[in-house]
């Protein structure tokens, strides 16, 4: 059996995500439409014979190496399951920028979650493995399952969709950020923690029945993230407006942000519109629909 293997770890957007309450436990339920992408870290693998070293190595000069790095979390959770130990080597090259809400490390986690069952012979399924991730993260039952999906509660409870139809997907990136839990906590002060406020059901339930006309699904895409974001990062809505003046059908954040993207049928417009973001400062990449 071959030791080695190599695999994406595909990003995804959220083209549709809205809180529904927050919970007693402080975590928050949400609904969502996520998408993986082409853009993508690559893994590769290397299983050696009995242990527990897990060396990871990267090209990125910013992330841990250690326990604090989901990939090495995989690694110990996935043996844990299978009941054996084993040497393993990864190595990490990034093209998912970080803090961007395209969950780059929950990409990897499921990345690594499926190589390690590949080279084990596939003892877990799929939804086995989705179940082992949700202990890890969030969106990493999504990464693990990919495509389509509603997600709810905290994430973890996932609903396949059709698929998107195919365009160009037009991400940009700048130097700002915002953690997460500084996100949810402007959202909190927003909604009074959520106490009455409807959630977005009709406008989830028009995007789910538009999911094979790009025009009005893209007109249909939500962030609630955005009401927090933007007013602390007013670069992000000028690249939403610089996506839709050069051709997207619908331009959002993705995530808590910092990244943005739009949905183009137009390579030309997208390509405009790519060059347009680069002119801002902002790193940008062309990306697909993952089916």
């Amino acid at each position: 059996m071959n030791n080695t293997v190599t695999l994406s770890a595909y990003a995804k957007i959220n083209l549709f995500l809205d809180i529904t309450a927050c919970r007693a436990d402080g975590y928050h339920s949400l609904n969502s439409v996520m998408q993986q992408i082409s853009l993508a870290d690559t893994l590769t693998v290397t299983l050696g014979g009995r242990g527990d070293g897990i060396a990871l190595t990267t090209d990125s000069g910013t992330l841990a190496c250690d326990e604090h790095n989901l990939i090495w979390r995989a690694a110990r959770a996935f043996f844990a399951a299978l009941g054996e130990s084993r040497d393993v080597a990864v190595h990490l090259t990034k093209q998912i920028p970080m803090q961007a809400g395209l969950g780059g490390g929950s990409a990897d986690c499921a990345a690594a979650l499926h190589a390690l069952n590949a080279l084990c012979g596939k003892p877990f399924t799929t939804e086995q493995l989705s179940v082992m991730g949700a202990e890890l993260g969030a969106d990493v039952p999504f990464c693990v399952l990919g495509g389509t999906a509603r997600a709810e509660g905290i994430g973890e409870r996932l609903t396949p969709l059709p698929p998107m139809p195919d365009c160009t997907v037009v991400v940009a990136m700048g130097a700002e950020t915002m953690p997460t839990p500084a996100a949810f906590r402007a959202l909190d002060v927003l909604h009074d923690r959520f106490a009455s406020r409807s959630p977005k059901q009709a406008a989830y339930d028009a995007l789910c029945t538009a999911m094979d006309d790009l025009p009005t699904l893209a007109r249909g895409m939500y962030n609630i993230f955005e009401e927090a974001v933007f007013p602390a990062l007013p670069a992000l809505p000028d690249r939403l407006q610089i996506l839709l003046e050069a051709g997207a059908l619908g331009a959002r954040m993705s995530g808590s942000g910092a990244a943005v993207f739009g949905l183009f049928v137009s390579a030309a417009d997208a390509a405009r519109a790519a060059e347009a973001l680069r002119r801002q400062g902002a790193d940008v990449w062309l990306a697909s629909p993952i089916r």
